[in-house]
């Protein structure tokens, strides 16, 4: 509508542990993200999103009573982000476009609403010519140890990428 779109995006998964007493399966999950995109002058673009994903048949890694399944659990739950009963969180991305759409800039990110955890990212890609795009930047994690963004964070990089297209 105009210089905006919205969108609405729903997910149900179903998976082969029905009841949730599998902590090595992940559990059945409803996964919903709400945004809001806007085009602003002079190629500015930004979108903010908020996602929210819901666990069925939710039991905390700490229920589990043997220390070892406990401790496989706990790392299942945080990279299947599963760790808690419902996970709120936004994401966020600015980006801007010059010299005829040949060179990009972007800053985005996302956060946890609910538990520490964040994900920065800086990225600026030029079309050099029809066959080669360059691409570099810098991606920053932090979080605690229960969400995927502090288990990612010692893989902070600094990158650059070179494509050629034939």
């Amino acid at each position: 509508i105009g210089p905006n779109r919205y969108a609405v995006e729903a997910a149900y998964t179903k998976t082969e542990d029905g009841d949730g007493n599998d902590p090595t399966v992940k559990n059945h999950h409803f996964y919903g993200v709400l945004g809001l995109e806007h085009d602003f002058t002079n190629n500015l673009t930004g979108i903010v999103q908020y996602f929210y994903r819901h666990v069925f048949d939710f039991q905390p890694a700490s229920s589990i009573s043997d220390p070892g399944i406990q401790a496989v659990a706990v790392n299942s739950f945080v990279l299947g982000s599963q760790y808690d009963e419902n996970l709120h969180g936004l994401s966020a991305r600015v980006g801007k476009k010059w010299m005829n759409e040949t060179l990009e800039g972007e800053f985005a990110g996302s956060m946890l609403l609910n538990r520490h955890g964040f994900f920065l990212r800086t990225k600026v890609s030029y079309i050099w010519s029809d066959e080669i795009k360059l691409i570099g930047g810098y991606e920053y994690f932090e979080g605690s140890d229960t969400t995927s963004y502090g288990r990612q964070e010692k893989n902070k990089a600094l990158f650059f990428e070179a494509r050629y297209f034939f």
